[in-house]
């Protein structure tokens, strides 16, 4: 009976187990939802980055991001450390730490693309670097240029007006390769 009994306790322990990594997964994504470009068995390509963080002064955007925006190859994993959910916040003049990974829509590492936080009146953007590896994102993409799309950007919001904004992804070169993270920053 005793052997019976511990059976079923592993047998349920797995099940806890597993039902427990698929909820962890998908909080992992901010929506619960995979990327729309990663396979359905992903829920997310976020994994630690590295803490160093490039230094980048914010400036006034003069851009456009288009409304639709085909480039899926990007996301913004962390703000300051914690998980990038919606629900960020960060003071007017503070420094902001996004690590995420991005990529130019054609499976390599974005080059020349700037952060944007895209507000009602007046948007902002940060120069942004990638070479943090990120093999996950690479694997998931099935795409070795993708290897070193992982970024960790330091951005001053110095003169950032008090406001929510959208963040995304930019390429003032080929605005087509424009990308939405899907995100907001409230500023206070």
């Amino acid at each position: 009976m005793k052997h019976i009994q511990h059976a079923a306790f592993r047998n349920g322990g797995a099940l806890a187990l597993t039902a427990a990594v698929a909820v962890a997964l998908a909080a992992c994504s901010g929506t619960g939802q995979p990327p729309e470009s990663a396979p359905a068995s992903t829920a997310s390509t976020s994994a630690p980055t590295t803490p160093v963080a490039q230094s980048a002064a914010v400036t006034p955007f003069q851009g456009d991001i288009p409304s639709a925006l085909t480039n899926k190859q990007c996301a913004l994993d962390e703000i300051n450390g914690q998980p990038a959910g919606n629900a960020g916040a960060v003071a007017s003049g503070a420094v902001a730490i996004f690590g995420g990974w991005a990529g130019n829509g054609q499976g390599h590492a974005a080059d020349q693309f700037v952060l944007v936080l895209k507000g009602a009146q007046n948007s902002y953007s940060a120069p942004l670097a990638t070479g943090v590896a990120r093999p996950d994102v690479a694997n998931v993409l099935k795409s070795a240029g993708m290897a070193e799309s992982g970024y960790n950007v330091a951005a001053k919001l110095s003169g950032v007006t008090v406001g929510t904004y959208p963040l995304y992804l930019a390429n003032p070169a080929d605005p087509t390769s424009d990308c939405d993270l899907r995100r907001t920053l409230v500023v206070q």
